[in-house]
């Protein structure tokens, strides 16, 4: 008699802690993480269109063209991420982007139907929700780059 007691019991606690083990595996999966602000002001509520507005090689500042005045990016969060996304081009091309630190971001452009990509490593000088002011190096020139949100 006692050995099935001691059976029943060791049943139960075995149930006991499959329960509360699946209970924190699901409570952990619950929890949404944050989306950084940076990342916010990135995107904005849905997606956010930023349009260039200033382009400047090694500091100097640089007459934009008609072309670049229209030049514009659409970043659209990847649904259940909190750090990367879509990035649209107003040239056609889409891409991909990770924010890798709150003041890198990294745009993956898709150049072709082959699938051939270029990765342009952005540092982050400002982004708020209006601006966003950005800068890489390139063939020994630094190009910065600042857009307005609308």
């Amino acid at each position: 008699m006692l050995f099935i007691q001691n059976e029943t019991y060791m049943k139960t606690k075995q149930g006991v802690y499959v329960i509360l083990t699946l209970l924190m595996l699901f409570m952990g999966c619950a929890k949404d993480e944050p989306v950084p602000q940076v990342v916010q002001n990135l995107v904005g509520p849905g997606n956010r269109t930023w349009r260039l507005q200033e382009f400047y090689i090694n500091g100097v500042p640089q007459v934009l063209t008609a072309e670049q005045k229209n030049y514009s990016k659409i970043y659209k969060l990847a649904e259940g991420k909190t750090s990367r996304g879509t990035v649209f081009f107003s040239d056609g091309y889409v891409g991909d982007w990770i924010l890798v630190a709150d003041f890198e971001l990294v745009e993956t452009r898709t150049l072709d139907s082959l699938g051939q990509k270029i990765s342009t490593a952005f540092v982050i000088n400002e982004l708020t929700a209006f601006r966003m002011d950005v800068q890489h190096a390139i063939n020994n020139h630094v190009r910065r780059e600042v857009y307005y949100a609308n």
